[in-house]
């Protein structure tokens, strides 16, 4: 027969206290980890949208419109997708050269995430997520001048 010693005292169970906190802790990192990827991943998406946003709405300007009135359009319209998907710090560019026929409009639209939230501290570090969409004017427009040099036949 066996005689317990030190009092009836046993180390079951203690591994458990000790790795209880280093588990809670890993999961509370890779959650706040999966909530950053998923914020540049939703912003990804927000920025695409806009973009796309600003490019149609540059090549689907009336042409009385003129290239500072379709410039003017195609920012407002890809800043209003952006503010509708809840994007905040937005820069919106407009790389386009004559508004004539067959002439290619490119709209950047770029926004700052936070890569890391950290709750009541902030972020430790932020990414910037961009976009480029382009589009060719339609060669058959009305009011627009220059030849439709980009259609076969």
């Amino acid at each position: 027969m066996r005689a317990r010693s030190d009092r009836g005292r046993s180390d079951d169970g203690e591994a458990g206290v000790v790795l209880l906190p280093l588990a809670l802790l890993a999961v509370f990192g890779f959650g706040l980890l999966g909530l950053g990827l998923w914020r540049v991943t939703e912003t990804d998406m927000a920025v695409v949208d806009a973009a796309r946003s600003g490019a149609r709405s540059y090549v689907e300007s009336p042409a009385e419109a003129g290239a500072d009135g379709a410039r003017d359009r195609a920012a407002a319209a890809a800043l209003r997708s952006a503010d509708a998907a809840g994007l905040d710090a937005v820069d919106v560019a407009i790389a386009a050269s004559d508004r004539v026929r067959c002439s290619v409009v490119e709209v950047t639209v770029s926004a700052r995430v936070p890569a890391m939230p950290l709750p009541w501290i902030g972020s430790l570090s932020e990414t910037t997520v961009s976009s480029t969409q382009r589009q060719v004017i339609d060669p058959h427009r009305d009011g627009l001048e220059g030849e439709a040099w980009c259609v076969d036949g």
